[in-house]
């Protein structure tokens, strides 16, 4: 981080301070790039909105439903293809 905040011309001062995020923890062992994508999508969605509250909302969540997930496989998949669709 010192590195590129230094590339970046910036002045750190002494180490980072880090904090714990509380997250929607996946049931099973296959969903982690799902809850990623899932996780990424609530961070951005609303720019109005700060990013200390989405965090906050997220770590209310134990977990995320079926029906959550499933929702953004479906937007992988429509967006792989039109995709694969542009190039035709």
């Amino acid at each position: 981080m010192k590195v590129a905040a230094m590339e970046m011309g910036k002045r750190t001062k002494g180490n980072p301070t880090w904090e714990l995020v509380k997250c929607p923890k996946q049931t099973g062992n296959k969903e982690c790039g799902v809850y990623g994508m899932k996780f990424m999508k609530h961070l951005i969605e609303d720019p109005l909105m700060s990013t200390k509250y989405k965090l906050k909302e997220l770590g209310e969540a134990a977990t995320y439903e079926d029906e959550e997930l499933n929702d953004i496989r479906l937007e992988l998949v429509e967006y792989i293809l039109d995709f694969i669709n542009q190039g035709e």
